[in-house]
């Protein structure tokens, strides 16, 4: 499979009639998943399948970089896994559909989320690095309009639009059927957001669209509590914690730390404390060059320019993990055998056992200080600066997350009503935060409302979600 794709690449970027790349599911639901590779490098020594992965996060670091000549875009309809997200997520257009269904479940058989996904876990995705660690920690699936809201996705496009968006993208000269351009060529963008759009009208009309199904507020605020945790320990202490603390006639809350709890049990202790320890260190990096690239006079501020920072490093760093966790862990031996050999269901034997038996200082001795490091070094890694500039706008279509969405809040859209953001009154309500908005995207296009599809709904979650008690009854 991965000698097909580079090879599809490879050819398609000296083609200049080829206006796009389109990674499609063959067999619909099963989008982007693995299994068979997994099953394969778990029989290959270190050095061995330290050449799979080398290979295999090239092609990840390839199509990242291929944005800047070809707009490739990655259709997730159907089941996104393991290594199809790394196909996925490190592409600059990225659409899903209400059969979507996404997931990093490699601790489930003593494996790491890799393929650059511990970079995208930790920087990109809404939510941030505690929601990162949710999903890499447990595995979680996340469904439909979710993975756009949420980041994984640039666009939300019903399937009953697919065959006629291909035709569309597939055109030498492609347009927007009905719209004023029908003969002059328009931007992939408009087109993929021109079907975003009509498929969130779709989505409001059975109110089966809106933000967050998955995730209501209420939730997404115990996970960046429970999930900002230090440790894998502190983190399962503080759900036990706040599953004691709430109410039972909560059930929504209730039900989701007993299962959030449930799935951490189930997993390779191992394999937690190795997760944790890689997304909190693709975290580190990513902030520390974005504060370098911002004391730089020639950086942009737009966080979407900047999203890319950090993967390099990121693939680096799982090039030399995973290996080591093929050369040492009884775990992924244990939990590939377990799962997708012999397909049994309940929790394997892990060894050790509990994540304390888990010793931390021994873990990262054994999976993340290689004596000889530069045995594992991507052959396609030469210097992470020559291709920094070719990954600018890494995750620009991608809604604005959270926390860009609350630095203006509380930032300019305060500071000129001369009010504290943690007091916020009833007089400032949902239809002044929107005004604010209009104008601002007059100026910045990462915030403008009109030619953003879903981004109204993304900023109304994100108030209801941080002041829905000091907003008027608009939320």
């Amino acid at each position: 499979m991965l000698d097909t794709i580079y090879v599809s690449l490879d050819t398609w970027k000296d083609e200049q009639r080829t206006p796009t790349v389109l990674l499609l599911s063959s067999c619909a639901p099963r989008a982007f998943s693995a299994g068979g590779d997994v099953v394969m490098t778990q029989k290959l020594g270190g050095r061995e399948a330290g050449m799979f992965f080398q290979y295999e996060y090239g092609i990840n670091h390839y199509l990242a970089t291929l944005q800047a000549k070809i707009p490739v875009i990655a259709v997730m309809d159907g089941t996104t896994l393991g290594g199809g997200v790394g196909i996925s997520l490190h592409n600059r257009f990225r659409v899903c559909t209400e059969r979507t269904s996404l997931a990093m479940p490699e601790t489930q058989i003593g494996f790491t989320p890799d393929v650059g996904v511990s970079h995208f876990l930790a920087s990109c995705v809404d939510g941030g690095l505690p929601f990162g660690a949710y999903m890499g920690l447990t595995g979680t699936r996340v469904h439909g309009a979710d993975v756009f809201y949420l980041g994984f996705a640039t666009h939300y496009i019903h399937s009953s639009f697919l065959p006629t968006l291909i035709d569309i993208l597939s055109s030498p000269n492609p347009s927007i059927p009905g719209s004023n351009n029908e003969n002059n060529n328009v931007e992939v963008l408009d087109i993929l957001n021109h079907y975003c759009q009509l498929s969130l009208n779709m989505n409001s009309k059975s109110n089966s669209g809106c933000f967050s199904l998955q995730y209501p507020a209420r939730v997404m605020n115990i996970i960046d509590h429970c999930f900002s945790q230090p440790t894998v320990e502190l983190i399962v202490q503080s759900l036990q914690s706040t599953r004691l603390n709430t109410s039972t006639n909560d059930q929504i809350v209730h039900d989701f730390l007993s299962q959030t709890l449930k799935l951490l049990y189930n997993m390779s202790p191992t394999s937690m404390k190795i997760t944790l320890e890689v997304l909190q260190r693709a975290s580190a990096t990513h902030n520390k060059l974005v504060a370098d690239s911002s004391n730089s006079s020639s950086s942009s501020s737009n966080s979407g320019n900047n999203g890319g920072f950090g993967l390099i490093e990121a693939l680096v760093v799982e090039a030399r993990v995973c290996p080591m966790i093929c050369l040492h862990s009884s775990d992924y031996r244990t939990g590939v055998r377990h799962l997708l050999i012999d397909k049994k269901k309940g929790r394997p034997v892990w060894n050790p056992d509990t994540i304390q038996e888990v010793d931390i200082s021994k873990m990262r001795s054994t999976f993340f200080d290689i004596k000889d490091p530069s045995n594992y070094l991507p052959y396609w890694v030469i210097d992470p600066e020559t291709t920094r500039d070719a990954l600018s706008g890494y995750n620009l279509y991608a809604l604005p997350t959270q926390a860009e969405i609350l630095a203006e809040i509380q930032g300019p859209f305060i500071n000129a009503r001369n009010r504290d953001h943690k007091h916020l009154v009833r007089g400032v309500g949902y239809a002044d935060v929107i005004e604010y908005f209009e104008k601002l995207g007059s100026s910045n296009p990462r915030f403008d409302i009109y030619k953003r599809p879903g981004l109204i709904q993304k900023i109304w979650f994100v108030l209801r979600r941080n002041y829905s008690d000091s907003f008027d009854s608009k939320l």
